[in-house]
């Protein structure tokens, strides 16, 4: 009983533990809301008042958003938090950081049901390092729908192990599994695969089972319901955005001017070797090794600023040995499950290698909670090997060791030094922006705003928590880009396009607002612009530089000019 209690105890301190490190300041770290979290926050603020999307469509299943086709499951999962604490960053984040903890959970559920001979402290193990895991945890402290299918994917596979030994629970566990085809765009690549697997590594345990029959039925329903909305509109728009393939400029890179050196250039060795086949075939391969390459995994993470604090792995460094004997040591003792989890492993790259940004922290999130379960399985057999106690606790030290050094870095590098070196790649300056612009807004006629394609009246709708239904009547759009893109044009007084400086700067009455890419605009801070050609109007357009807004660590990043009308005496 008392060994009983002090497991139990261990997995308390190791979800309240979870619980610190994914809600501690979610408000604040990452430093403000990208713009797909504060379109998601917005498109919840607005299902909750309205029952429609922006675009004015009754409870969606799949989301124009900017035109990049988001699922729902995510955004009607921040409803509640969003009802309770407001069109908040804390109550945007708030689902997935409370879905992180419930996988840790999962997990040693999962653990128990993969290794039941094995003591409570193998189980214990894997939760307690995807409770302090760089990956789990960055995720899970932003609105990510990668991070929610992570979720209901353990969930499910949870509850077919359990189905194994009481089959009741086999329609709710392919229930869990359809779910994630409602929330992440990788799980409709990622899913299929999965699923594949347990059909094909446990087939005979369940193809005479009326439960597991049943279980296909519904998850086959579901997995047609949404497909009508995504697999066969939306995701066409969303995943040619971003193939290898769709990317003009690198085609004509590596296809179009390597047929060039070719001195016949329409001869049979310029076609073999130089076209979209070969060239996406090899960056295939390329991009499935560099998902398992040290570069990803243990020192500097993916390419994305997003989705990694800076030079730091999605695992540990000191994992990585543990990682391959773990892998070792489930083949060598043929436990019972691990056809399956190396097939996991194996798939686990697929929805990212046919991308540009590849390897992709997100779409290959997939693949937690595994690398911890094999970790584990590798520190626990690790361990067994010495059979003297005192050595034993020397290799336990041994790596307790590294395991507080390595998290205190993390915590360090990322609650410290992250929210300074990365604000300009998250919403932090747009957020201060509105905060600026918001009471002076209906002093000027028009506020024009730059880069109408980097979407930024989703900040303008969301601090400023614009009306639903004023949006939804009032908002204007650009014409579809190529990709399926839908810019917004205008929204009130707000304007979204491209200044021109030289004719803006003659209007009155305007608010102007660019990025900070070159020095302040000629004549921007200048007065003197005559109104007419009468030299008796002593009528002038003057502006002025109203803010700079900066990012923490002082830098400029916005600068915001108003023009306005000066009668000279």
């Amino acid at each position: 009983m008392k060994v009983f209690m002090k497991y139990k105890i261990l997995l308390l301190i190791i979800i309240i533990v979870a619980a610190a490190l994914r809600f501690w300041q979610i408000d604040k770290i990452p430093p403000g809301l990208n713009r797909d979290e504060a379109a998601i926050g917005y498109t919840a603020y607005s299902l909750l008042k309205t029952g429609k999307d922006e675009y004015g469509v009754k409870f969606p299943l799949s989301l124009k958003s900017f035109g990049d086709w988001k699922l729902s499951l995510y955004p009607y999962l921040t409803i509640p938090p969003i009802f309770v604490f407001g069109l908040t960053e804390f109550a945007v984040r708030f689902s997935s950081a409370l879905f992180g903890i419930l996988t840790v959970i999962i997990v040693y559920l999962i653990a128990k049901e993969l290794f039941p001979r094995l003591s409570s402290a193998y189980h214990l193990l894997p939760a307690a390092l995807l409770a302090i895991s760089p990956w789990h945890m960055f995720f899970s402290r932003t609105a990510s729908e990668a991070n929610t299918a992570v979720f209901f994917t353990a969930l499910g596979f949870w509850l077919f192990l359990i189905s194994l030994k009481k089959e009741k629970f086999f329609p709710l566990a392919f229930v869990c599994l359809a779910l994630p085809f409602y929330t992440y765009h990788g799980n409709h690549i990622f899913t299929p695969f999965f699923l594949l697997g347990l059909l094909i590594f446990y087939w005979k345990k369940i193809k005479k089972n009326a439960f597991f029959w049943a279980g296909s039925l519904i998850f086959l329903i579901l997995f047609t319901f949404i497909s009508f909305q995504t697999l066969l509109s939306a995701d066409k728009t969303k995943i040619s955005g971003l193939l290898l393939i769709s990317d003009r400029s690198l085609v004509y890179e590596k296809i179009v001017l390597d047929k060039v050196e070719h001195q016949d250039q329409s001869g049979l060795s310029s076609k073999i070797f130089h076209n979209k086949m070969i060239f996406l075939g090899n960056n295939i391969i390329q991009n499935y090794l560099k998902s398992f390459s040290a570069q990803f995994l243990f020192i500097q993470g993916g390419s994305n600023v997003q989705h990694n604090i800076p030079d730091f792995g999605n695992l540990y460094l000191w994992q990585a040995p543990f990682l391959v004997l773990g892998i070792i040591f489930l083949i060598k003792n043929r436990e019972s499950n691990f056809h399956f989890l190396l097939w996991w492993l194996l798939i686990s790259p697929i929805p990212g290698i046919l991308t540009r940004d590849a390897p992709h922290s997100a779409r290959m999130a997939a693949i937690l909670p595994l690398p911890e379960i094999i970790i584990a399985y590798g520190v626990g057999k690790s361990i067994g090997l010495f059979v003297n106690m005192m050595q034993k606790k020397i290799v336990v030290l041994a790596i307790l060791l590294p395991t507080i050094f390595y998290l205190s870095f993390f915590i360090d590098r990322y609650f410290l030094h992250f929210p300074y070196k990365s604000a300009s790649a998250w919403g932090y300056p747009y957020k201060k922006l509105v905060e600026r612009v918001m009471p002076i807004q209906n002093n000027y006629k028009e506020v024009i705003m730059s880069k109408p394609d980097y979407s930024p009246y989703i900040y303008f709708a969301f601090y400023q928590k614009i009306s639903p239904e004023k949006l939804q009547t009032e908002m204007k759009h650009y014409p579809l880009t190529d990709e399926g893109f839908e810019h917004v044009k205008q929204l009130g007084n707000l304007h979204f396009r491209k200044i021109i400086w030289e004719k803006d700067l003659r209007v009155p009455n305007r608010l102007l607002i660019d990025w900070v890419d070159k020095e302040l605009p000629s004549g921007a801070t200048q007065s003197a612009v005559l109104l007419s050609d009468d030299p008796n109007d002593k009528r002038r357009i003057m502006s002025k530089l109203v803010d700079t807004i900066r990012l923490p660590n002082g830098q400029p990043y916005f600068y915001v000019i108003e023009t306005f009308l000066k009668i000279i005496k």
